[in-house]
C-alpha cells in the first residue's frame, strides 16, 4: 500500500462514519486510490459500525444514547472493542464508564467510586451512597451511625436496629416496652409480658396472677383445659362442642364442614362425611366425600369415589382416575368393574 493510502486508513479509522472516510483527500497520482482507500477500512471497521438516528459509527469510539452519538468516556478511550462493550452505558444523553460512575434516575454520578469499591455503592433516587455507611429509605438516604449495616433496617422513611426495635406503620418501636397490634402501636409492655388481642394488648397475668388469653377479640381469665370457641371458653372433653364459633350439644347434635346437625342422637355414634353423617355401627364408609357400602373393619378400601374388598380386588390408576380390577395387583389384574358401590346404596352426600 502507499503511504498516502496508509495515512488515509489510518485517518479513517479515527472518524465516526464511513461517508467521511470517502471524503478523506488521498492524492497518489491513482484515480482510484479514494474509492480503494474506502473499500480497506469499510472491511476493517465492518464489524464495528452501528446506526444511530440514521447515521453509521464506530462502536469502540462512540454509543448512541437517546437517538444522539456521543464519545466513549476516557477511562475507555483505549479500550478493547469488547471492553467498551461491556463498560460504556448511556444515561440519557451521555455515556459513562459503569466501573467508576453510576446513572441514578437519569442523573449522571461520574467517578463516585473505585473499581475496587463499586461493589459497595448504589443509587438512592438521584444519588450515588456507600452502603457500608448509609442506608436508602425509600428515595432519601441516612448515614448508618452507630448501626451495624447488616442489622439497619427501614421503617418507611425511618431507620431503625431491627436487631433491638422493630417497625409499627412506620414508626419505629422498642419491643421491650411496646407491642404493634394490628398496626397500632401499644405502650402497656413488650413482647416478654403482654400479648396483642385485636388492636389493643393485655399482661399474659393479671393483678390477681390470673393467667389471661385471647378469644376472638375478647380477653378472659384461662381455665385449665379450656379452648376458644368464638368469644367464649369451653372444655372440648364436655358435653359442648365448637361448630363454626358457636358451641353446640355434642350429645344431641354433631358438627359437619362448619355446619351444626341436630340429629338428636350423640355425636360420638356419627361421622361426617362432607355434609352428610355415617352411623359408625352401619356398613357403610365415606370415601371422596361419597357415602359408598363397606367398612375398613371388614376389609374395605376407598378407590377414588367407590369402595373394592382388599382381599379379591385391587386399585389401579393415578388420583382422579382410580379403577377397580380383580386380582392381587395392578400388573396381571384381570379388568372388570367392581360390584362396589352398589348404585341403591351411594348417598349422594358431597360438595
Amino acid at each position: 500500500m502507499h503511504t498516502a493510502t496508509l495515512t488515509a486508513v489510518l485517518a479513517c479509522a479515527c472518524l465516526w462514519t464511513t461517508a467521511q472516510c470517502v471524503q478523506a483527500k488521498v492524492d497518489d497520482g491513482h484515480p482510484s486510490a479514494e474509492l480503494d482507500t474506502h473499500r480497506v477500512v469499510r472491511r476493517q471497521v465492518a464489524n464495528t459500525i452501528a446506526t444511530c438516528s440514521g447515521q453509521e459509527y464506530n462502536t469502540t469510539l462512540y454509543r448512541c444514547c437517546e437517538g444522539s452519538i456521543v464519545g466513549v468516556p476516557s477511562s475507555l478511550s483505549n479500550a478493547s472493542p469488547e471492553d467498551v462493550a461491556r463498560y460504556a452505558w448511556c444515561c440519557t444523553s451521555s455515556s459513562y464508564d459503569i466501573r467508576t460512575s453510576l446513572c441514578c434516575a437519569g442523573s449522571l454520578r461520574p467517578d463516585v467510586v473505585s473499581k475496587e469499591d463499586r461493589g459497595h455503592y448504589r443509587c438512592c433516587g438521584s444519588d450515588a451512597i456507600d452502603i457500608r455507611e448509609q442506608k436508602c429509605c425509600g428515595s432519601a438516604y441516612t448515614p448508618l451511625g452507630t448501626i451495624p449495616a447488616e442489622n439497619a433496617a427501614c421503617c418507611a422513611l425511618s431507620l431503625y436496629n431491627n436487631k433491638t426495635k422493630a417497625c409499627c406503620s412506620g414508626t419505629p418501636f422498642d419491643t421491650e416496652t411496646q407491642l404493634c397490634c394490628e398496626g397500632v402501636l401499644t405502650s402497656e409492655g413488650g413482647t416478654a409480658t403482654h400479648l396483642c388481642c385485636g388492636s389493643k394488648s393485655y399482661a399474659r397475668l393479671d393483678i390477681s396472677e390470673r393467667n389471661l388469653v385471647c378469644c376472638d377479640r375478647h380477653v378472659m381469665e384461662a381455665i385449665r383445659g379450656a379452648a376458644c370457641c368464638g368469644s367464649l371458653f369451653y372444655d372440648p372433653l364436655g358435653d359442648e362442642g365448637c361448630c363454626n364459633g358457636e358451641l353446640y350439644d355434642k350429645t344431641m347434635d354433631t358438627c359437619c364442614q362448619g355446619r351444626d346437625l341436630r340429629i338428636g342422637f350423640p355425636e360420638t355414634e356419627f361421622e361426617c362425611c362432607a355434609y352428610g353423617l355415617i352411623s359408625r355401627h352401619s356398613d357403610r364408609m365415606c370415601c371422596d366425600r361419597t357415602i359408598v357400602r363397606g367398612r375398613p373393619e371388614f376389609g374395605h378400601a376407598c378407590c377414588g369415589r367407590v369402595s373394592y374388598k382388599m382381599d379379591v380386588q385391587v386399585c389401579c390408576g393415578a388420583p382422579g382416575k382410580e379403577k377397580v380390577y380383580f386380582g392381587r395387583n395392578c400388573a396381571d389384574a384381570k379388568s372388570t368393574k367392581s360390584r362396589f358401590p352398589d348404585p341403591s346404596l351411594v348417598f349422594l352426600w358431597r360438595r
